[in-house]
């Protein structure tokens, strides 16, 4: 297989083109190889170091610059502040140092897609506050909840009664739907959909605390939306409130494993497969609806969502608060047990 060398092109060698080239020379299918080079080198250039197949800017001054070395047919530019030039107590600038390779790893900059082929996308810097970022994550989660309480009024008026039918055309699209949405949302406000995977994300220093609550609202007030909207698309009452009856020691089980599940997906996902994390959430969650007995809910959001529906993925007010406790309480364990926090914990001061 070929192996693919990437240039990180600076003015002043620093932490971003170091970051780069080591993040490079680690990816999980060995196919890339970091090197850095200077905008202006002191010698001629060797042929030898030119035969490039990416070459990065990592600063808007080499971006600007012209240099000896050969462009390359895929380019990028990562605009993104220097760390080096963070001012205060040493916690500031070591989390200014995580904050920078956390946006490394999740502008998904190269890699391999599904067949193979090599992937490379330019930077995009991830901005928890912007206007996009606010209108992907709402609508976002309003998509996923009008795909997830669609399908089911499709699959139970097509199915004529059939439980199974409708399951197996719910479970589809919502896989579908949540491959869709995680690819084109994901490189804009990570594509969380969901509270615990928002807080998943807190814990390992991607999201501020005030981040990951405008993530909590935005998600909440979406599925809520996308409820209303899929009501309003099949010309039933808007307002509704659901009288299917979800309890039991065994539901809550299930959304307990559901929620671990989930998460454990996603985590390793991100941490040696960022290219399938689409793909492997939405499978995972298709045949979730399969081997679990509660469907495989694992959102907070979408549990108070489905309450206010009277249709085929309906849960009824009062079994809202069992779904909650258990997809909380996975969350606790999981994100306390195999969530190290990163850039947030204080240094250690003792000599």
């Amino acid at each position: 297989m070929k192996c693919y060398n990437i240039r990180f092109v600076y003015t002043h060698h620093s932490a971003r083109s170091i970051l780069g080239k080591s993040l490079a020379s680690t990816q999980p299918s060995d196919r890339f190889v970091g090197f850095l080079a200077e905008t202006s080198p002191g010698t001629s250039v060797n042929p030898i170091a030119s035969q490039m197949d990416f070459m990065v800017t990592v600063c808007d001054d080499a971006a600007g610059r012209q240099s000896p070395w050969p462009r390359p047919n895929v380019t990028a530019h990562w605009g993104f502040p220097d760390p080096l030039k963070v001012q205060g107590s040493e916690f500031e600038k070591k989390t200014a140092f995580v904050d920078a390779m956390n946006s490394l790893k999740m502008s998904r900059y190269f890699g391999l897609n599904d067949f193979g082929e090599i992937r490379f996308l330019e930077f995009k810097k991830y901005s928890c506050n912007s206007m996009k970022n606010i209108i992907s994550e709402f609508i976002g989660t309003a998509l996923l909840l009008a795909i997830v309480a669609g399908s089911g009024l499709m699959g139970e008026s097509l199915g004529a009664g059939n439980d199974a039918v409708a399951l197996l055309g719910n479970s589809i699209a919502t896989g579908a739907g949540l491959y869709v949405l995680i690819t084109l949302l994901g490189p804009i406000s990570g594509a969380h959909f969901n509270p615990v995977v928002s807080a998943m994300f807190w814990q390992l220093g991607y999201i501020k605390t005030s981040q990951m609550l405008a993530y909590w609202l935005r998600q909440l007030t979406g599925a809520v939306i996308g409820i209303w909207v899929t009501h309003w698309m099949f010309s039933l009452p808007i307002m509704q409130v659901s009288s299917n009856i979800r309890t039991g020691s065994g539901m809550w089980v299930s959304e307990f494993i559901s929620t671990l599940v989930l998460l454990v997906v996603i985590r390793l996902g991100d941490q040696g497969a960022k290219d399938k994390v689409p793909m492997l959430v939405a499978l995972t969650v298709v045949a979730g609806y399969w081997f679990t007995s509660s469907t495989f809910f694992a959102n907070p959001a979408v549990a108070i969502a489905r309450s206010l529906t009277n249709t085929f993925v309906g849960i009824a007010p009062a079994d809202v608060s069992g779904f909650i406790v258990a997809e909380t309480l996975a969350a606790i364990i999981f994100i306390a047990l195999f969530c190290r926090k990163v850039g947030r914990t204080k240094p250690n001061r003792s000599m």
